[in-house]
């Protein structure tokens, strides 16, 4: 089953319209984007005019910040989770809204995340808690992500740290 949308058919008239170096590639990424929805016409046609019908009101907010995201996966935590859990996301948001909070999820890249991953192991948090902080991180980059702000979450290629002290008692299992 085919669908063809209006912004599919204004994506194909562009495509022939417009100058790629390899017009395929180009064509099966905006058809792979519009069947999972999450096409962007301005960041394939930034200089058409029909760009602008596309982009601003009604479409994600891509000027949300780290505080806003907060905010919203908080909200959505104190229906979903236990009150105490509630506290403990609360409490280790502050981590985040002290590093990233003005910034817009957009602005933030990889390695920043990485950066601040081995900040906090440097300032004495216990592997445990440095994955419970990326716990709300994870929370708010997914939601940016399912909310059509970030092409893809940044977050999926972050691991959880893991612990020396579960390293250690390996090498003492194997040595023995």
């Amino acid at each position: 089953m085919t669908v063809n949308t209006s912004a599919q058919r204004i994506a194909n008239d562009n495509l022939r319209s417009t100058p790629h170096d390899d017009p395929n590639t180009n064509r099966r990424t905006i058809l792979a984007e519009i069947k999972e929805r999450r096409f962007d016409y301005a960041a394939h046609f930034p200089n058409s005019p029909r760009a602008a019908m596309f982009t601003g009101t009604g479409g994600p907010s891509l000027k949300r910040t780290v505080n806003e995201g907060i905010d919203r996966w908080l909200e959505v935590q104190k229906a979903l989770k236990a009150s105490s859990t509630v506290v403990n996301y609360v409490s280790k948001s502050k981590h985040v809204e002290t590093k990233f909070g003005r910034r817009r999820i957009l602005d933030i890249s990889k390695s920043d995340i990485g950066l601040f991953q081995a900040h906090l192991l440097k300032q004495g948090l216990s592997p445990k808690t440095v994955n419970d902080i990326f716990t709300v991180v994870r929370g708010v980059w997914g939601d940016a992500f399912g909310d059509g702000i970030l092409k893809s979450n940044q977050l999926d290629r972050v691991s959880n740290v893991g612990s020396d002290v579960d390293l250690e008692h390996a090498e003492a299992v194997w040595t023995r």
